[in-house]
Formats: C-alpha cells, sequence, structure tokens
C-alpha cells in the first residue's frame, strides 16, 4: 500500500530548495506581454501574425516617441470583425476574457493603407493615455470624444471631431513627419491642404468608404408586394391571391 512519507527536519534541510519565480507587480501587463509573445512568436501559422507583430513594433515606437515620460500600457491586440462604421476600438476596463488595455482593429478593413491603420493605432493609443493620466471626469466614455483627447491628437498631429472621426492630418506635424521618415507612403491622400485657424497646414482626409454589410434577408415578390425574410416564405398574398416566389 502506498503512503505518504513524512521527512524529518533534517531530511529537509538536505534538499535543494526552489524558489518560486517572482511574480511581477503588474500581474495584467505581465499577461498582455505574453498574449503578445503568442500573437508575435508562437502562433507561426496565424494569418495575421506579420500584421500584429509590426502593430507591436508601432506601439513601442508611439510609446518611446510621442508618450515619451508618460507610457501607455502594452495593450492586447485584436482583430474581430465588428460594426462597418466602426475603424478601431479601445475596450474600457476588462474586455469578455477578462484582460485589460483591449485594442480591437476591425478585421473588415484590415487592408487600409499603413498610414490609416497606425492613425487608427495612434487613437486607441490615446484612449490609454486618457484613461491613465488624465481626471475622470475629463476622460472619453461614450461615442463623444471629449476636448482634451482631442488636444492630445492635435499635439501628435491627427485632427478628430466630437464623434473621434478623423478629419485632417498637420501637414508638418509629428505623425506625418514621424512616419514619413519611417517609410510610410502618405500617397492615397490628397495633394492639397488648407490653412488652419492656427495657420498649420492641414491634409484634408476622409474616413475610409463603409463596407455594406452581408444582410441574410431574401427578397420574395407576388404580383403586387415584395418583402424580405431570413426564413423560406410559404405564404399568398391576400392582396393580389398569387404566392410569393423567391427572386435570385
Amino acid at each position: 500500500m502506498d503512503t505518504l512519507a513524512i521527512q524529518t527536519k533534517e531530511e529537509q534541510k538536505a534538499l535543494p530548495v526552489y524558489f518560486p519565480k517572482t511574480l511581477p507587480e503588474n500581474k495584467d501587463a505581465a499577461i498582455n506581454q505574453a498574449i503578445k509573445e503568442h500573437e508575435t512568436d508562437t502562433a507561426e501559422d496565424w494569418e495575421l501574425k506579420d500584421l500584429a507583430t509590426w502593430l507591436y513594433h508601432w506601439y513601442e515606437l508611439f510609446n518611446q516617441d510621442f508618450f515619451k515620460d508618460q507610457p501607455v500600457p502594452m495593450p492586447v491586440l485584436s482583430f474581430e470583425k465588428v460594426r462597418v462604421n466602426t475603424l478601431g476600438s479601445y475596450t474600457l476596463g476588462r474586455n469578455s476574457l477578462g484582460l485589460k488595455e483591449n485594442i480591437n482593429i476591425n478585421h473588415t478593413y484590415l487592408n487600409m493603407p499603413k498610414w490609416r491603420l497606425l492613425s487608427v493605432l495612434l487613437h486607441e493609443l490615446c484612449h490609454a493615455f486618457e484613461w491613465k493620466y488624465f481626471p475622470k471626469e475629463q476622460r472619453t466614455c461614450s461615442w463623444y470624444h471629449k476636448r482634451d483627447f482631442r488636444l492630445t491628437m492635435a499635439e501628435f498631429g491627427l485632427l478628430c471631431n466630437e464623434k473621434g472621426i478623423h478629419e485632417g492630418i498637420i501637414k508638418d506635424g509629428k505623425f506625418y513627419t514621424y512616419l514619413k521618415a519611417h517609410g510610410i507612403s502618405f500617397a492615397e491622400i490628397p495633394d492639397f491642404d488648407y490653412q488652419g485657424k492656427d495657420g498649420k497646414s492641414i491634409i484634408p482626409i476622409d474616413p475610409p468608404p463603409k463596407k455594406k454589410g452581408k444582410s441574410k434577408l431574401k427578397k420574395w415578390t407576388c404580383e403586387c408586394t415584395n418583402i424580405r425574410a431570413a426564413v423560406e416564405v410559404d405564404a399568398t398574398c391576400n392582396k393580389c391571391g398569387e404566392k410569393f416566389e423567391l427572386q435570385t
């Protein structure tokens, strides 16, 4: 019969001592770092591995050269497909997996020009910045982007309105000059600019064209009426007496 051996104090002293790994002060940061390493290294068969690696690299550049002595926490990058009027989002608090600092780039728009992808990343990092450093009453907590957030974006060279929509790039601003210095092309933006209220040259930018969502509703018609339904229709119109037929 197996028994549980009880060691004497002398036997315990003779055993090698193992110290547990030191836990980081911020466990959330350690988890996010582990997820980053998974996305950029372990997940070798993931189709978005290269994109994730590139965006994490730019997070580090922005943190180093834009936020400087007020760095933003390491985000968890995700690429979920969400509603078509959203390019990116920053999750306040924890997401559905209990992770903090989640930045999602809408999978629908991953083919955007690099400069626009980076403008979305910087926008969401600015949300992380305001939630770490701004007083509670100055933070954005809904669709309305507060004044201090918009001023922070403008300091970095991007202009956005109250809805968070990017409307222009300051031509000699930090975002434009920094990206150009790193070889990022702005070939897709207009070749003209206008003078802002402060005399700065502004390059206007339009939001990317919205992609239509795929509806599951199918069109059925009779002699007088059109209807749409997500299920098979087996009905006759009370008005004309004809059966509804599926239109393909």
